[in-house]
C-alpha cells in the first residue's frame, strides 16, 4: 500500500474519516505556525451521529500530571457519550522513544519503563492522533521537524491499527469507551 494513501479503503469509514480529518487539521494548522518554538494545541475531535465533526480544544495544563490526565480521560468519555460520537480522535504532541529492531537492550529498557522520553536524547518529537470508532482503534503520527530559524513542519505520517500498534493507555481507553457507549447508557 502506498504510504501516502489514506486508510479509508482498509478500515471502518468512521475511523478513517476522523483520522483523515484530524490529520488535515494538523497539517493546515502547522502551515499557519510562524515561530520556531510554536506548537500544535491538544484537541479532541469527534464525528457525531449526524455526520458533523466537532472540535474541542483541550488545555495543555491537563497533561501535566497523572491526576490531571486521569480527570481529562473521564471528561473525554463524558463528552463523547453526550454527543453520541461514532468516532473520535485525540491530537497531541509528545516525545516518543523508540528502539531499532536490532537493539534488544533498548527494547528491554523501553518495555521496563526505564526510558523517559522527555529526557531521552534519542527520542523524537511527534504529533500523534489516537482514534477510536465503535469497532476499532488506530494511531497516526508524524515527526515534528524543528529548526532555529523557521516554523516547525511535519514529516511523513504513519498509521497503526488496533493490536498491531499495541494501543493502550488512559486516552485510548477513554476514546474507545466514549464512542462505544451511547448517551444515557
Amino acid at each position: 500500500m502506498d504510504p501516502e494513501q489514506r486508510d479509508s479503503d482498509v478500515m471502518p469509514d468512521d475511523l478513517a474519516a476522523v483520522l483523515d480529518y484530524a490529520q488535515e487539521w494538523a497539517e493546515q494548522f502547522g502551515r499557519g505556525l510562524i515561530e520556531p518554538e510554536a506548537d500544535w494545541p491538544p484537541l479532541l475531535i469527534s464525528l457525531d451521529c449526524d455526520g458533523e465533526f466537532v472540535i474541542l480544544g483541550l488545555p495543555g495544563s491537563a497533561f501535566e500530571s497523572a491526576g490531571l490526565k486521569d480527570g481529562l480521560a473521564v471528561g473525554i468519555v463524558f463528552a463523547l457519550r453526550q454527543r453520541g460520537a461514532l468516532a473520535a480522535a485525540l491530537v497531541t504532541t509528545s516525545w516518543v522513544s523508540i528502539a531499532a529492531p536490532d537493539d534488544p537492550e533498548r527494547h528491554r529498557a523501553l518495555e521496563a519503563g526505564e526510558v523517559i522520553p522527555s529526557r531521552d536524547p534519542l527520542a523524537k518529537e511527534m504529533i500523534t492522533i489516537f482514534a477510536a470508532s465503535r469497532h476499532e482503534s488506530a494511531i497516526r503520527s508524524a515527526p515534528i521537524r524543528r529548526s532555529l530559524d523557521r516554523s516547525p513542519g511535519l514529516g511523513h505520517w504513519i498509521t497503526g491499527r488496533g493490536d498491531d500498534a499495541r494501543l493502550q493507555g488512559r486516552f485510548v481507553a477513554a476514546l474507545a469507551v466514549g464512542v462505544r457507549q451511547r448517551k444515557g447508557s
